[in-house]
């Protein structure tokens, strides 16, 4: 229910960017990934402390601060490379925009994912 409440608040929080053309979207979009990275990455920290392992192979073993850096620095990672190519290819906004959506989608599926994790035997 939480995470319902959540994407909907996003929704609405986009609605009033359309005006504003696809870069402003886009900047929603990378809001919303940073924020659904952070989810996850909590989550995934306290899956962790009941026994769970990582599934992601970057961020193999028992989730903590290594793999905690490691998601952070690819998040950042892609928002840095996102103003290269922006910069560059100012075309690409939409498809970057529906992207950034997506990986926030995906995210949002981890967090729901690694809190139904029970305490692991």
């Amino acid at each position: 229910m939480k995470l319902n409440t959540i994407l909907f608040a996003l929704w609405l929080a986009a609605c009033p960017a359309w005006a504003g053309g696809w870069k402003t979207v886009r900047k929603i979009a990378q809001v919303a990934v940073a924020a659904t990275t952070a989810g996850d990455m909590a989550t995934s920290w306290q899956a962790g402390q009941r026994g769970a392992v990582e599934v992601n192979p970057i961020c193999s073993g028992r989730f903590g601060l290594r793999q905690t850096a490691i998601l952070g620095g690819m998040t950042a990672g892609e928002m840095v490379l996102q103003l290269i190519v922006m910069r560059h290819h100012p075309e690409l906004e939409k498809r970057v925009a529906i992207a950034d959506f997506g990986a926030a989608g995906l995210h949002g599926w981890m967090i729901v994912r690694n809190s139904q994790i029970r305490r692991i035997k």
